[in-house]
């Protein structure tokens, strides 16, 4: 049976390994800025005319001065200014992050108007491109696609991707992959994105008619806006040495290489059997209210649930079927309603199997990405994905510096945030690690008594012994220390007085079991504790200091103000009422999760859904 394998699963896993090896590489930019960039370039080139840049440029006079003029304005006033307002409580403590964001965007229209000008202007050559066709040259956000099979492969692997943009090259005929960055990269992630791009455009051509008569060279760019424009354009005997390792390594995620792989791939793939008269009996539902759906491919099987992806009809909304998850629970015999939502770009129905399987900590404990002794890491896992690959949060990206965490009893919420230490206490050391562990329920975190790892031998604490807001202001005290070790850092090293020499300070780390018990008290603690959480929430990423804050009811009262701006990324466990999966994620669905760690994680972008391991 053939493996899917995405071409993001085996960039990110290139570019965890890189980063661990070398902690002192920059900092990438914000991931929430990324995905606006990544949307707005889309919307450039796409088909609708009142964003359309060549459609825009089209009706301005021919004139390239005319033309730097007035697109990025058109830009900003039709796709830049409404993503930011709508993400500015997000955005506010990032921005210089935002100003280069917004060079970036304007050295991606000047990207656009020399390609336009390249096309359509005609002097100096015999032909042109119509401002029709020059639409046509351009698609954003390409979906491509190649099977895959070596001889030592025990399985062929279906190896998926959606390039930022292709481009069938005016003159030339030659098609050209761009991918689009923003800020520093990894250079080993970004030469592995490109051999990928390379496998997917090679094998499509050959899918072609008259494809081994007439192959066009295929050519590929990496155009990097920092913010000013560099492509780096690659041919194919510049990514043909490269290629050997990426295969073994597509092998070797996808579970094919004939090894022992730590999650086996029996989990998603095996007793599917029974799952097409599920979704026969799934499409029979919605078509009885009117709410036509089809199946858009094989159904995947989770550790938890069976993922049936389909395509709405015309006329059919999202929304309009997600109501109806209470109706096919009854119709089709469900325990809980399915969760209905969108995984990568498409539908998704998820329906729970009667067979749940557990996947335990020490069962992935393998996958974990090394990591130098001296630094540490700053990974989180939240969970694991449909293909079996661990999904981690980076303390070093501002998006994921906290975590909030949310879930009713019986979700797993405990259980994750020690699944989350003990991945913390694997990748690191002492020395490079210390912990802070706030227990209201006396109950999550016993076993860390005593453990080196705690910041203090008075580290794991019980609030009705230990006065919590002293905790929070050792941290708020601790936090100012650094930064006046750092600020004193800056000036000596201006001076030339000082080298860089010594162990840099271990990343603390403060969980909290139940954030509810420390604000439930009088108004008075209340504020105290808010506005100390505050202030580690704003400024103490920098410093080195994250917090990864539970509570079990995600409600307005406990949400509001201090954790709702500084903390943006949130784990959703099984909870009680839609409107609680709306407070904590945005988005309703984490009512209709199966519990036992059963999860929604949104930083960026649409909830992605994992399973939390069993320790």
């Amino acid at each position: 049976m053939t493996v899917v394998l995405s071409v993001h699963e085996v960039r990110e896993h290139i570019r965890r390994t890189a980063r661990s090896g070398d902690q002192r590489r920059g900092s990438s930019s914000s991931a929430l800025l990324g995905r606006i960039f990544h949307e707005v370039a889309a919307d450039l080139v796409r088909a609708d005319p009142d964003k359309n840049a060549f459609s825009f440029l089209e009706n301005l006079d021919f004139d390239r001065q005319v033309w730097c003029a007035y697109l990025a304005p058109h830009a900003y006033d039709k796709l830049v200014g409404p993503r930011i307002a709508k993400e500015c409580a997000r955005l506010q403590e990032q921005s210089s992050s935002v100003l280069h964001f917004w060079e970036a965007v304007q050295s991606l229209c000047v990207w656009l108007i020399d390609l336009a000008w390249a096309a359509t202007n005609p002097r100096g050559r015999k032909t042109r491109l119509s401002w029709k066709d020059l639409r046509r040259t351009v698609q954003a956000e390409a979906p491509l696609e190649a099977e895959l099979c070596l001889p030592t492969w025990t399985e062929p692997v279906l190896l998926t991707g959606i390039a930022d943009s292709v481009i069938r090259l005016p003159f030339s005929g030659n098609w050209c992959v761009q991918e689009y960055k923003i800020g520093r990269t990894s250079p080993e992630a970004d030469l592995a994105q490109i051999c990928l791009y390379h496998l997917l455009l090679l094998r499509n051509e050959t899918k072609k008619k008259n494809a081994a008569r007439s192959v066009p060279s295929r050519s590929l760019s990496l155009v990097r806006f920092e913010p000013e424009v560099r492509e780096l354009f690659f041919g194919e005997a510049e990514i043909a040495s490269a290629q050997e390792k990426l295969l073994a390594l597509i092998g070797s995620l996808a579970g094919v290489t004939g090894g022992m792989t730590s999650i086996p791939r029996a989990i998603k793939m095996e007793d599917l059997a029974g799952t097409a008269e599920l979704g026969r009996k799934l499409i029979q539902v919605f078509e009885e209210y009117a709410r036509p759906v089809e199946l858009t491919g094989e159904p995947i099987a989770g550790p938890a649930f069976f993922r049936f992806p389909v395509n709405l009809c015309p006329k059919v909304k999202l929304e309009q079927i997600q109501r109806l998850g209470r109706e096919v629970q009854v119709r089709m015999g469900l325990e809980k309603p399915p969760f209905i939502g969108v995984d990568r770009g498409r539908v998704v129905v998820d329906l729970e199997r009667p067979d749940r399987r557990v996947i335990r900590f020490a069962d992935i404990a393998a996958q974990f990405p090394t990591s130098d002794p001296k630094c540490g890491s700053s990974l989180i896992l939240i969970g694991v994905d449909l293909d079996g690959n661990l999904r981690f949060a980076d303390l070093n990206d501002t998006v994921d510096a906290h975590i909030l965490v949310a879930g009713a009893t019986g979700s797993g919420k405990t259980e994750w945030l020690r699944t989350a230490i003990h991945g913390l206490i694997l990748l690191n050391t002492p020395e490079t690690l210390r912990l802070v562990l706030i227990d209201p329920k006396r109950i999550a975190f016993n076993e860390f008594r005593g453990s080196p790892f705690l910041l203090s031998p008075e580290s794991l604490v019980f609030p009705d012994e230990q006065p919590i807001l002293n905790v929070l202001k050792d941290l708020v005290s601790e936090m100012d220390r650094r930064y006046l070790r750092l600020h004193r850092f800056v000036q000596y090293g201006r001076n030339g007085s000082i080298s860089s020499t010594g162990q840099s300070p271990a990343r603390i780390v403060c969980v909290c079991d139940e954030y509810f018990a420390l604000v439930v008290k009088e108004p008075k603690q209340r504020k105290a504790v808010e506005a100390q959480i505050s202030l580690l929430g704003a400024k103490a990423r920098a410093a080195g200091i994250h917090l990864i804050l539970a509570t079990q009811q995600p409600s307005r009262e406990v949400i509001k103000g201090a954790l709702d701006s500084n903390i943006p990324a949130r784990v959703g466990l099984m909870m009680v009422k839609k409107e609680e999966s709306r407070m904590l994620l945005g988005y309703p669905g984490a009512e209709n999760l199966l519990g036992k760690g059963d999860l929604l994680f949104r930083d960026v972008g649409d909830p992605v859904r994992l399973q939390a391991p069993l320790l």
